[in-house]
């Protein structure tokens, strides 16, 4: 069974694979054309058009198995081949000097080559789908789900740029220890000026607790503390955590 086509490589080889038979199907109707058309102004195409046809014929059907093959690679094989399939056929209309049957071999084969282009259009358009999905998705597992903010000079601590945490006084062994982790984020740090009894206090007094400690100082041990000031998306689902409640916190901080 054909694997789904999901990524963007996949579509490229698919698009790459039906771009070079479009090119050679044009090139194998022209030269088809141009050598009918040779034998209409030489006066020779009545006598020649079995031994023409013939030779034509074994291209195109060489042309239509490598397009079999090809569509056969699709993930949706079976719509695609019913789209080539029925190519709208010749609505009559003749190509000057090279009567009916002839006519309606080459415009029959060029409908066809034209259904491939359509075929191809709507990869790109899937390809294109799929790039924006995934610039989507980049966008999204990069973005900030979480993050804390702590304004020094007013000592406010926020939560997702509006939520007040906590306040603190200026020297206060809370003050102490944001500004530290603040100054050096996303490092094991060993506080300064304040005792390990201080440090835990003082998380729990700035509602830094539960889910929160576990996303912010997801390692503690005395005075010793790992501070991450942002948990993107994608760190958050593959940590497996769990959402807070905003509003909640704001419930209790209104307390």
């Amino acid at each position: 069974m054909k694997k789904s086509m999901q990524s963007v490589n996949d579509f490229d080889v698919a698009i790459s694979s039906l771009d070079k038979l479009i090119a050679k199907g044009w090139a194998t109707y022209e030269v088809a054309k141009r050598g009918f058309e040779k034998a209409r102004d030489e006066n020779t195409l009545n006598e020649n058009v079995n031994k023409l046809t013939k030779q034509y014929t074994a291209g195109h059907h060489e042309w239509y198995m490598n397009v079999y093959k090809a569509i056969g690679e699709l993930t949706d094989r079976n719509y695609y081949w019913v789209l080539f399939v029925n190519a709208p056929p010749n609505d009559g209309s003749w190509i000057e000097g090279l009567g009916p049957h002839i006519s309606n071999y080459l415009i029959n084969f060029e409908n066809r080559v034209k259904a491939l282009t359509d075929i191809l259009i709507m990869l790109e358009e899937r390809r294109g789908t799929i790039i924006r999905q995934e610039i989507a998705r980049h966008e999204y597992d990069a973005s900030n789900r979480y993050w804390l903010i702590y304004d020094e000079i007013a000592g406010k601590l926020f939560l997702n740029g509006n939520l007040l945490l906590a306040s603190t006084r200026l020297d206060s062994p809370a003050d102490k220890l944001l500004q530290q982790v603040f100054a050096s984020p996303n490092n094991l740090i060993e506080l300064q000026g304040v005792t390990a009894t201080q440090v835990s206090s003082a998380l729990r007094d700035m509602n830094i607790k539960g889910q929160l400690k576990k996303l912010f100082f997801p390692r503690t041990s005395g005075k010793k503390v790992l501070f991450r000031p942002t948990i993107t998306n994608a760190e958050f689902i593959a940590e497996e955590h769990k959402d807070i409640s905003l509003a909640e916190l704001m419930r209790n901080n209104e307390k």
